[in-house]
């Protein structure tokens, strides 16, 4: 995540040390659509500020083009207690729209056009909603292993799940 805890101070803040691999978050190729939301706490992001953007890695089969659209919310979840417990947000709640070149082998930056107001206190929900409606290929990203249930993911060749919708 890109914080600037001020107007002239832009920070770079990794959560977790990225040694686990994931196909599956922040997106999965292989389906038509995917969704996925990730938890972090605010003891992992540790400062309040603007969040401009948010980067992954990817470590396989990139150089792929997706439709992602990016909501950030803040929540008092600490973790997800069931496969259904899902962050619903709003409309209000995008950060991003518009297409992701995933490029392997490299950090993949989505820069925001509405940057997010990060209050430090609420833990915080990273949502990738992959519109796409067509798959291609698989790619691998770095993640981190966290404590407790911090990421859900549905992927499906046919519904494309509205995270605005009620749970």
């Amino acid at each position: 995540l890109d914080i600037a805890p001020d107007c002239d101070n832009l920070q770079i803040v990794a959560v977790g040390n990225g040694t686990g691999s994931s196909t599956s978050v922040p997106t999965n190729g292989w389906y038509n659509y995917s969704i996925s939301e990730q938890i972090f706490t605010a003891s992992e992001i540790g400062q309040a500020g603007t969040i401009k953007s948010l980067s992954f890695y990817c470590t396989s089969n990139g150089y792929i083009n997706r439709d992602f659209t990016v909501y950030l919310a803040h929540t008092s979840k600490s973790s997800f207690s069931s496969a259904t417990d899902w962050v619903t947000v709003s409309t209000s709640d995008v950060v991003y729209s518009g297409n992701c070149y995933i490029a392997s082998g490299e950090w993949n930056t989505i820069t925001f056009t509405t940057p997010f107001e990060y209050n430090g206190t609420d833990n915080l929900v990273v949502i990738i909603d992959d519109n796409t409606g067509d798959y291609v290929s698989q790619a691998s990203f770095r993640t981190h292993t966290a404590d407790g249930n911090k990421t859900l993911y549905f992927n499906n060749d046919n519904t494309n799940v509205n995270p605005t919708a009620s749970s």
